[in-house]
C-alpha cells in the first residue's frame, strides 16, 4: 500500500473518530445547550427569512450571515425542522461537513507542493488536533467559527495556487463570515513577488519611522486604556494587572520587534504585476466593503456595542493584561504548531519572505491582530500560518518517532479527553472562578489568574517537548519554492 496514501487515511481516521465521538459527546448547557452568542445564531438560523423581512437582524449579525443563510436553506432543501432540539446537530454536521472540505484542499495543496510525507503529518495535526477543531467545536457547535477557519485556509490555497478569481470571490465571501477577512485579504490579491516594497524599505529610513510611528501609537492606545477607561463600554472592560504591566509591555514590544524582521533581507522573485491593476484592486474590494456596509445599514438594526474601536482597544489591552497572555492563549488555542513557529522561526520568516510581498504584508496584519488573547477571532489567519511552516519545515529531515511525538502531543493538548461539564457548571454564571473556568480557561480574556498560571505551566511544558523532539533535527536538500513547483 503506498505510504502517502496509508498516513492519510490513519489522520482522517484518527480526525473522524475524535470528530463524531465530540459530535455525540458532551455540549455547553448555557441556554439550553445553544450558548452565549449561539442562542442568536440559533434563532437567526430558525427564523431567518422573517427576520430579514421585518429587519430585526443587526448589522454585526450579517456580517457572519454566511452560516446562518447555508444551515437555513439547507435544511430547507432537505426538509428538516430547525427546532431548538435539532439546531446544535444540525450545526455539528455542518461543521464537520466543513472540516472534511477543508481536509480535501490541505491534501490537494500538499499533493502540488509535493511535500514530504512528515511533513504533511505534522501540518495534519497542527490545524486539526487541537482545542479548536476537536474540543471546542464539537461542545460549542452554534457559531461561526468554522466556517471561517474554512474560508481562512480556502484563501490561503487560491492564494498558494495563484487563482486569483476563486481568490477574490472566497474573500467576498468571507465577508459575510468573518468581518475583517475581506479588508485583511487586500494585499494578497496583489500576487507581488518580486519584493519591491521590502527592498524600497530597506534602501530607505522608512523602516525606522515606521517602527518609531508604530511604538508611538501602540503606548498612546496603551495609556489611553489605561487612563481613560470610559472609552471603552464596561462590558468589554478588562482588569489589567498593573504590577506585571511592565514585564507585559516589554513582552509587546519584543513581539513587535521579531515580527519586523520580516522587512529585512528581501530576495528577488518574479511575478509582479501592474501598479494600475493593484490600484483597481484595491478601489474595488474597498468600494465593495463601503456598499454592502451602507446596503447592510438599510436592512439591518445597527450594533452599537461591538463596534472597531472596541476592536482595537480589546486588542490593546488584552495583550497587556499579563505576561506573555497572547502566545499562552494561541497555544493553549491552536496547540503546540504555535510553539513551532517559534521554534523555527527564521526559517518560517524566511518562508513567508519567498512568497512576496502580497505573503509579508498579510502576514504583518495578522500578527498584528494576535497580539488579542481571544484566540477564537483569529481562526481564519491560523490556516495560513500553519501553511507557512509546513513549507518551512519540508526543507528538514524529521523521523517518524520525532512526527509520532509530535501527533501524540497534539493530541494530548487538544483536551479531547477533557470533560468540561461537572456538578455546578454554569449553574452560579461565576465565569471567573472553577467549575465555569473548566471552559473560559481555553480563552485567553477571560482566564482567571489561577487558569492563567496552570496554563503558562502547560504552555511551557509543550515547549520543552517541542525543543527536545526537535532540536537534533537535520536540514535536508530540499526547499520548497516557487521554483519547486509543479505547473
Amino acid at each position: 500500500m503506498n505510504f502517502r496514501f496509508t498516513h492519510r487515511f490513519w489522520l482522517i481516521l484518527t480526525l473522524s473518530i475524535i470528530s463524531i465521538w465530540g459530535a455525540l459527546d458532551e455540549r455547553t448547557p448555557f441556554n439550553n445547550g445553544l450558548g452565549w452568542d449561539g442562542k442568536n445564531y440559533a434563532y437567526l438560523t430558525s427564523t431567518f427569512e422573517e427576520m430579514a423581512v421585518h429587519k430585526q437582524i443587526d448589522s454585526y449579525q450579517y456580517q457572519r450571515i454566511f452560516t446562518p443563510v447555508v444551515v437555513y436553506y439547507a435544511s430547507q432543501a432537505l426538509h428538516i425542522p430547525l427546532s431548538a432540539e435539532n439546531i446544535p446537530y444540525v450545526f455539528r454536521v455542518f461543521n464537520l461537513l466543513l472540516i472534511a472540505c477543508t481536509v480535501w484542499l490541505f491534501f490537494k495543496l500538499c499533493s502540488h507542493y509535493q511535500l514530504k510525507s512528515q511533513t504533511e503529518v505534522i501540518g495534519f495535526s497542527a490545524l486539526f488536533f487541537n482545542y479548536f477543531i476537536l474540543k471546542n467545536t464539537p461542545y460549542y457547535p452554534i457559531l461561526t467559527d468554522i466556517s471561517g477557519f474554512w474560508i481562512g485556509f480556502a484563501l490561503c490555497y487560491f492564494f498558494l495556487m495563484r487563482k486569483k478569481a476563486a481568490l477574490l470571490l472566497t474573500a467576498f465571501l468571507g465577508h459575510f463570515t468573518f468581518p475583517l477577512v475581506l479588508l485583511t485579504s487586500i494585499p494578497l490579491h496583489f500576487d507581488i513577488r518580486n519584493n519591491r516594497i521590502l527592498k524600497w524599505m530597506q534602501s530607505s529610513k522608512m523602516l525606522g519611522l515606521i517602527t518609531l510611528l508604530g511604538m508611538l501609537l501602540l503606548f498612546s492606545l496603551i495609556a489611553l486604556v489605561l487612563f481613560l477607561p470610559s472609552i471603552l463600554d464596561p462590558h468589554y472592560t478588562m482588569h489589567i494587572q498593573l504590577y506585571v504591566l511592565p514585564v507585559s509591555i516589554l513582552w509587546v514590544m519584543i513581539y513587535l520587534w521579531k515580527i519586523s524582521m520580516t522587512f529585512h533581507s528581501a530576495e528577488n522573485k518574479e511575478g509582479a504585476i501592474s501598479w494600475k491593476y493593484s490600484l483597481a484592486m484595491v478601489l474595488g474590494i474597498v468600494g465593495f466593503i463601503i456598499v454592502t456596509n451602507y446596503a447592510i445599514a438599510q436592512i439591518s438594526i445597527p450594533e452599537d456595542r461591538f463596534t472597531p474601536q472596541v476592536f482595537v482597544f480589546n486588542i490593546v489591552q488584552q495583550c497587556i493584561s499579563l505576561p506573555l497572555i497572547s502566545l499562552i492563549s494561541h497555544t493553549i488555542y491552536f496547540g503546540p504548531a504555535v510553539l513551532l513557529m517559534v521554534v523555527f522561526f527564521k526559517q518560517f520568516i524566511r518562508t513567508i519572505k519567498q512568497q512576496g510581498d502580497s505573503a509579508v504584508v498579510y502576514f504583518i496584519i495578522i500578527a498584528v491582530l494576535c497580539l488579542g488573547s481571544e484566540s477564537r477571532q483569529f481562526v481564519p489567519y491560523y490556516p495560513f500560518l500553519v501553511m507557512m511552516l509546513m513549507l518551512a519545515l519540508n526543507s528538514f529531515s524529521f523521523s517518524r518517532y520525532q512526527v509520532m511525538l509530535f501527533v501524540l502531543l497534539s493530541l494530548v493538548s487538544s483536551k479531547c479527553w477533557f470533560k468540561i461539564n461537572v456538578p455546578g457548571i454554569f449553574s452560579k454564571y461565576d465565569f471567573g472562578n472553577f467549575p465555569d473556568q473548566r471552559y473560559f480557561m481555553h480563552h485567553g480574556p477571560f482566564m482567571s489568574q489561577t487558569s492563567y498560571l496552570i496554563n503558562l505551566g502547560i504552555v511551557v511544558i509543550l515547549g520543552l517537548c517541542c525543543y527536545f523532539i526537535f532540536r537534533k533535527t537535520e536540514t535536508s536538500h530540499t526547499n520548497v519554492t516557487d521554483s519547486t513547483i509543479p505547473s
